[in-house]
């Protein structure tokens, strides 16, 4: 019976699923729900909370959420309600999946374009991109990973049903597009409109010119798709007209959309026209994968335009249109272009592969004349013979290449035995050295300069970043979600102390702290500080409560108190109470907001800083 055979093509997706799918599922309980996230994940709480589904609610008046469609809500929610555990993990999991998802998509794509080599560079330089992956990305519940996933799955079946017949799988990739566009738009409204329009540009830019004949010759296959994309998107937005009005589209596309895109709805968006390409080389520098993203970019428009390749052209405008497009707008965010990164990451799988490419017809060939004029034909006929010698010389050759890899990251190797050396190595020319005679002589020269180059050009990608990315996952950091546990188990102590939580400095900068603080008791915001209410919660005996507050005014409250007196037992209770809270019972969460845990609740400070929390400032603001 016939062995099976495990292909390059599928060698190559086992280490995308092991190097890329996989990391994208680890350790998602952390880091603690942020900022947006935070909005999105109290509206799948609310959908636990209350059963009601269609019109989430917002944080952090519990108002209707309209600022974009629910669907990765929907699916969050669902994914809890059949099993999955009510906490960052199960409020994640789906985006995990669908960002893995993204990453074979890509890997597809880029096996088109330069073979399976050239889809694992595409997704380790994807990888690599620290906002991509851990920033407003693609491991947290934000969105991001469905937008992800939509456009890389949408335009890798765009592609096959172009290039295919009008066969069944067609048909299907055409409903596959239709999936992916209705999962973008049902997830973030107007963000998924650059797929279909980047589609039908790359129909217009068809080598053949064929693109709109095309079009008519198959368009009963698209029939159902364009149905699908009815039934999926039009009875929320229908549902909700029907239920708010007008209101509903002046938030969801008058504020959400036409403002972002002309205004603003938060100075600190608005940016130059050239946010994008900054921050994106800021992130290419930092992996220190520029380079190889340059030749990237210049390989793909080569093989765009000189090899007129329509895949080429159509994963060029998928990089370029949507980012010159997002650029016009007056608000911008780093996580508005990770969809449209991907092209990046194949344009680099391309311009390596072709350099691989190029020392092996060059060089390979040279020394494979070479062998055959210089080396008597009696030295290498043993290789020629049937049998496993050459197959062992073969392994023999990679190992001696690993080797010499190992030694040059880790440095000089040495292993002993009850005293006994048996094996070291301090030479990376010298196994590479044997490994040329080896391969010469079993007729493996060519494939030893393949494997050399492959190691060679390695440096010049971001492996060393990967390394780093791969630490992060998993990297504690929860101090809010600790805070809150060690508040409940104060409450469940019984011990005398409130139960509200006072947000003494009004806006707290990000919706995380609501969203694990407010279950503990009524929270309690101001519009500006209120020093009196805030020491009233920090010092009433019985009463006391936490209380976060902004730098400012923790440096207000911080220069009201006295002198420390030389004798403690002579200050007041209500003085001393503060001066052991600020000492003993406060903590960072960042730059610019502390909690104050003061009387019963002093003694979570130290499990918080364990959990990710930082020390008080030790200075005044500006000292």
């Amino acid at each position: 019976m016939a062995q099976p055979r495990v292909t390059a093509a599928g060698a190559g997706l086992l280490l995308v699923i092991a190097g890329f799918c996989l990391p994208m599922m680890l350790g998602l309980r952390e880091p603690e729900l942020r900022s947006d996230e935070a909005i999105y994940s109290y509206g799948v709480e609310r959908i636990l909370d209350t059963g009601h589904w269609l019109t989430p609610r917002n944080i952090p008046d519990d108002g209707p959420f309209l600022e974009k469609p629910p669907l990765n809500m929907w699916i969050a929610a669902a994914a809890i309600k059949l099993g999955l555990p009510r906490d960052e993990l199960g409020l994640r999991f789906f985006d995990g999946v669908f960002g893995a998802l993204g990453f074979l998509y890509v890997y597809l794509i880029g096996q088109r374009l330069a073979g399976p080599g050239g889809g694992l560079v595409a997704a380790l330089m994807l990888f690599t991109m620290h906002l991509l992956a851990f920033d407003h990305g693609l491991r947290s519940n934000n969105m991001e990973a469905a937008v992800f996933l939509s456009y890389c799955g949408g335009i890798f079946h765009f592609a096959r049903w172009a290039e295919a017949g009008p066969a069944g799988r067609a048909r299907g990739d055409a409903v596959a597009v239709a999936a992916y566009f209705v999962l973008g738009f049902m997830t973030k409204f107007v963000a998924a409109l650059f797929l279909p329009f980047v589609c039908a540009l790359a129909l217009a830019w068809r080598p053949d010119h064929d693109g709109w004949a095309l079009v008519r010759a198959r368009l009963r296959e698209w029939w159902l798709p364009l149905a699908l994309v009815l039934v999926g998107c039009v009875p929320w937005f229908a549902y909700e007209t029907w239920l708010f009005g007008a209101f509903f589209w002046r938030v969801i596309f008058g504020a959400h959309v036409f403002q972002r895109f002309t205004s603003s709805l938060d100075p600190t968006h608005v940016h130059p026209w050239y946010f994008y390409i900054t921050t994106t080389w800021h992130e290419l520098t930092h992996a220190d994968s520029a380079i190889i993203a340059v030749a990237g970019g210049a390989r793909l428009l080569y093989v765009a335009l000189h090899d007129r390749s329509w895949v080429a052209r159509l994963v060029v405008l998928w990089g370029v249109v949507p980012m010159a497009l997002i650029s016009i707008g007056t608000s911008k965010l780093p996580h508005y272009a990770y969809p449209f990164w991907p092209p990046i990451g194949l344009g680099a799988g391309m311009a390596y592969m072709w350099a691989v490419g190029q020392l092996d017809a060059r060089v390979g060939k040279w020394i494979v004349e070479t062998l055959a004029t210089r080396v008597p034909a009696r030295w290498m006929s043993w290789s020629l013979r049937e049998g496993g010698a050459r197959q062992v010389a073969l392994v023999a050759i990679v190992g001696l290449i690993a080797l010499a890899v190992v030694t040059f990251i880790h440095g000089p190797l040495r292993f002993e035995y009850h005293g006994t050396v048996w094996f070291k190595n301090g030479s990376v020319v010298r196994p590479i050295f044997f490994a040329a005679i080896l391969a010469g002589l079993a007729g493996h020269a060519r494939n030893l300069v393949r494997l050399l180059g492959a190691v060679l050009l390695m440096l010049f990608l971001p492996l060393g970043a990967y390394a780093n990315e791969f630490e992060n996952i998993g990297a504690i950091d929860h101090p809010i979600r600790t805070t809150r546990d060690c508040i409940a188990d104060v409450h469940a102590s019984g011990v005398p102390a409130g139960t509200s939580i006072l947000a003494a400095s009004g806006d707290v900068f990000h919706h995380g702290y609501y969203f694990y603080l407010w279950r503990l008791g009524p929270w309690i915001g101001l519009e500006k500080f209120d020093q009196a209410l805030a020491l009233e919660h920090l010092t009433a005996p019985g009463e006391q409560t936490p209380v976060l507050i902004a730098r400012p005014d923790y440096d207000a409250l911080v220069a009201s108190l006295p002198p420390a007196p030389a004798d403690p037992s002579t200050e007041d209770d209500t003085t001393r109470e503060l001066r052991a809270t600020l000492k003993n019972g406060g903590l960072r969460y960042d730059q610019n907001i502390a909690i104050l845990l003061p009387g019963p609740y002093r003694g979570c400070a130290q499990r918080i800083l364990k959990d990710g929390g930082w020390p008080l400032w030790d200075k005044p603001a500006g000292k």
